[in-house]
């Protein structure tokens, strides 16, 4: 989708400035004039995947509807959301039927084709077992050859796939993976039925599935690793620019507290970043060129 002459020769604006300060302290200098784009629209898609993303009364809700809503508040465009199955939300953003999908984990391979905001949020990966289970995750060596159930395919599952491979060429017994394609707490039902021992997700995915499935002998036994939630565009289908005002407008509202502000109701942490972040995942911020 392309901006508006407006808001294109604000981005031509910024190509003249010479950034000599750290991106972040710009940024926020620049921003009251990019609040001045002409209105425009964006769409989004998203899946079931509570409590990040929920439908309620015919209405995708959760805190990335929320934190998107003043973003696009802020830069003064409309924003619409579609929830569909997770495949179909994916294509969705690949063939440019929608601007953006969330939410999206950062990898090398999404990277060739995305361009992701700044990071939204911070979550973790972990394990759940039987609440009867001795098990407890410190190391890899604690799940050895055990079958560990997830959701996929996704970048959770991509997750435990490397872990798989890590194991393999560390000299370990290397985990078995059963992949299921839904959210709906299937996993954690089997792991409640002693199907399989271990259950591999977002830790507030799952605490979310053991509430609303009202499961209760299921556990959480350790974090594997942090992660950040991010929004993304496909590049194919995007103009830059309106990446750029996108991404500078979050800044601002993280900068403002505002986005801790909406996470605090959902107990969800903010994504934290700086300059090497940005640096680090190929954030569009600041001037462009092309």
């Amino acid at each position: 989708m392309k901006i508006s002459r407006i808001a294109r020769t604000l981005g031509a604006r910024f190509v003249s400035i010479q950034v000599r300060k750290p991106i972040a302290v710009v940024l926020c200098t620049l921003l009251p004039s990019m609040t001045m784009a002409a209105e425009g629209k964006l769409t989004f898609s998203t899946f079931s995947f509570p409590p990040f993303s929920i439908s309620e009364g015919g209405q995708v809700k959760g805190p990335f509807v929320d934190i998107i809503d003043a973003i696009c508040k802020e830069i003064r465009y409309q924003c619409t959301y579609e929830l569909l199955p997770n495949r179909r939300s994916k294509l969705t953003l690949t063939n440019g039927t929608v601007n953006g999908n969330f939410p999206l984990g950062w990898n090398v391979e999404r990277d060739k084709s995305l361009w992701f905001t700044i990071p939204l949020m911070k979550t973790e990966y972990g394990f759940f077992a039987r609440s009867d289970s001795q098990l407890k995750y410190r190391s890899l060596e604690d799940i050895q050859g055990l079958t560990i159930g997830v959701f996929g395919p996704s970048n959770t599952s991509n997750s435990l796939k490397k872990i798989q491979e890590k194991m393999t060429a560390g000299g370990l017994k290397p985990i078995r993976i059963e992949m299921h394609p839904n959210t709906d707490g299937t996993g954690m039902k089997k792991v409640e039925a002693g199907r399989y021992p271990l259950y591999y997700v977002n830790k507030d995915v799952g605490m979310q599935l053991i509430a609303k499935n009202k499961i209760a002998n299921v556990k959480y036994i350790g974090k594997q690793k942090e992660l950040l939630y991010f929004a993304g565009f496909a590049k194919a289908h995007n103009d830059k620019r309106t990446i750029d005002i996108f991404n500078r407008a979050a800044i601002k509202l993280s900068n403002d507290g505002m986005i801790a502000k909406l996470l605090a109701r959902y107990h969800i942490d903010p994504g934290q970043w700086d300059d090497s972040t940005l640096k680090k995942y190929n954030i569009v911020v600041g001037p462009v060129t092309n």
